[in-house]
């Protein structure tokens, strides 16, 4: 089923409604989804969020059908995660706004699998607005969260998981998702990603592993330490199926290695200050809704621009 503007407009409506600060957006200040979503720790999933999407073959072949996502691989996903954090973090018509956006965006993206796998034989049709398509993104979005907090041995207690999947229905309307498209609850989450690999919905094929051949990349060859590092994590993150199609390292020598690392960034980076322990959209969130002083803002712009810069 595609979800038509029409059907969008509802889900935004509805949720237009349950806001009461328009201010502070979907969430605000006191969410979980504030709380979680503003830790930098969660770019430790972001390779895992990224490669479940590719292996969902509709995804994988949209992206490579319509995109110049090979030309920029880390900028087309940047992008993403730009959309994300703005539907997150910024005020409710900036989430409105960035979710009509993308419905706009993905309108234009149909085709036909060339291919057969998992349950979606070669000459099947695809569109981007699918809900089965954008249920499974937030799925990824949403689960990746809760499973590196467990990776890096912070396991939310079942009442908060519980908790911010609730909140993160907010989120899910924001394409147009209907309810009953979705996990049942925090539970039936966290078996989503297994359940896809045993029915077909996720499997590997040449675009998602080109893509993601070019998405986990060491952009310079000193890097490659810290590449191979990242893809370590990304795989023991992973179905081990799904981290083997991918070329990805497995084994028990390799998950141990990624659980170590995951674990001392996490301790590093809950000892840096907010500027560089939480996400920017976050922190202008917090000036937004009057919870930084303007000296806060100063230091961090200043701390922005440093990460910026040395991203370059």
């Amino acid at each position: 089923m595609v979800v038509t503007r029409e059907e969008l407009e509802v889900e935004l409506a509805s949720l237009r409604l349950a806001v009461t600060d328009p201010l502070a957006g979907i969430h605000g200040p006191d969410s979980l989804g504030w709380r979680f979503g503003r830790e930098a720790q969660n770019f430790l999933g972001a390779g895992r969020a990224a490669l479940l999407q590719l292996a969902h073959p509709p995804v994988a072949h949209a992206i490579e059908t319509h995109s110049r996502v090979l030309s920029d691989v880390r900028d087309r996903f940047q992008r993403t995660f730009d959309n994300v954090f703005g539907m997150t973090f910024g005020d409710l018509d900036r989430a409105l706004n960035a979710a009509r956006r993308v419905h706009n965006v993905h309108t234009r993206i149909r085709g036909v699998h060339r291919e057969s796998l998992g349950r979606y034989p070669a000459g099947s049709t695809y569109a981007a607005n699918e809900a089965d398509s954008l249920a499974w993104v937030y799925i990824t979005l949403v689960d990746s969260v809760i499973v590196v907090r467990d990776f890096v041995g912070r396991p939310l207690p079942a009442a908060l998981a519980e908790r911010y999947f609730r909140e993160s229905l907010r989120f899910a309307k924001l394409f147009g998702i209907r309810r009953a498209e979705l996990p049942v609850n925090a539970r039936d989450l966290a078996g989503a990603v297994d359940r896809a690999v045993e029915d077909g919905t996720i499997a590997v094929g040449d675009a998602a592993k080109t893509i993601a051949g070019a998405l986990l990349a060491a952009p310079r060859r000193e890097l490659e330490p810290a590449a191979w590092a990242y893809r370590a994590l990304t795989g023991a993150l992973l179905p081990p199926s799904i981290a083997a199609d991918f070329g990805l390292p497995t084994g028990r020598a390799a998950n141990i290695a990624a659980r170590l690392i995951a674990r001392a960034i996490d301790r590093g980076l809950r000892a840096l200050p907010k500027q560089l322990r939480y996400v920017p959209g976050y922190l202008g969130a917090e000036a937004r809704c009057g919870r930084r002083s303007r000296f806060e803002r100063r230091i961090d712009r200043a701390a922005e621009r440093a990460l910026f810069k040395l991203a370059g």
